[in-house]
């Protein structure tokens, strides 16, 4: 009889022993780190149809000099208009619609209907970083590895992450890159990017991220003047 209560007393030591260890496993198991080697994002990168957004990007270059670039998006279907906001410049809006395109300049009420070719201004130095956030989702390298890192919350959501490192060769020699990308599942596309290469850096950020667009975003004012893109572009440079 007593040795019965000796092993059920053992047995219960055991299953406690074993019940504790679990215990203290699982709260400090890590995720594991998904590895992928292609020549493609593993995630979504195409915005939506029909959104709004503020578009913030940040460029660090090897002096140290930042630059900021802030751009309001509005986007419906063929509908796209992109309001840019530039230090000590006045805003210009780009207007596309379907088989036209127009230049906006809010602060003198002027626009201009240009061809489709035309691009808005690079404000940024492309030598600066290897790796703007548009080339980090479309590029032609030698090897990208995307890592698959634990979820993380980006103002107040959670948010899938990924470490893109680009072993880009060019020139007879070979650098890297790294990039690290939040994607919002939901969203389908990528809000938040953060790159760096030989000392620069380069960050992007969505904020105030809509589903809901107004038609009146995507029309000229009646008020507005209708003149020669190279006019409003001089307009445009005289009052920065």
């Amino acid at each position: 009889m007593l040795n019965c209560k000796r092993y059920s007393v053992l047995l219960l030591l055991v299953f406690s022993v074993a019940a504790c260890r679990q215990n203290n496993l699982t709260p400090t198991a890590t995720p594991a780190v998904v590895e992928i080697v292609s020549t493609t994002p593993p995630f979504p990168t195409k915005e939506p149809d029909r959104y709004r957004a503020i578009r913030t990007i940040s460029q660090t270059d090897l002096s140290g000099k930042t630059t900021t670039l802030k751009t309001t998006i509005f986007r419906d279907g063929p509908l796209r208009r992109e309001e840019l906001e530039s230090p000590n410049a006045p805003t210009l809006v780009y207007l596309e619609k379907p088989g036209t395109r127009y230049l906006l300049l809010p602060d003198a009420q002027l626009f201009s209907e240009v061809d489709t070719q035309f691009a808005m201004p690079n404000l940024f130095d492309d030598s600066a970083t290897e790796s703007s956030p548009d080339r980090v989702l479309h590029t032609e390298t030698v090897q990208t590895i995307y890592q698959k890192l634990p979820d993380e919350m980006l103002e107040g959501k959670s948010v899938s992450k990924y470490k893109v490192t680009v072993n880009n060769g060019s020139g007879g020699s070979v650098s890297n890159s790294v990039t690290f990308v939040w994607v919002d599942e939901k969203l389908g596309m990528p809000v938040k990017t953060e790159t760096s290469a030989n000392a620069a850096r380069t960050t992007m950020q969505l904020s105030d991220v809509s589903l809901e667009v107004n038609a009146a975003d995507f029309e000229i004012p009646s008020s507005y003047k209708k003149v020669a893109t190279h006019e409003l572009m001089g307009r445009a440079k005289r009052a920065d």
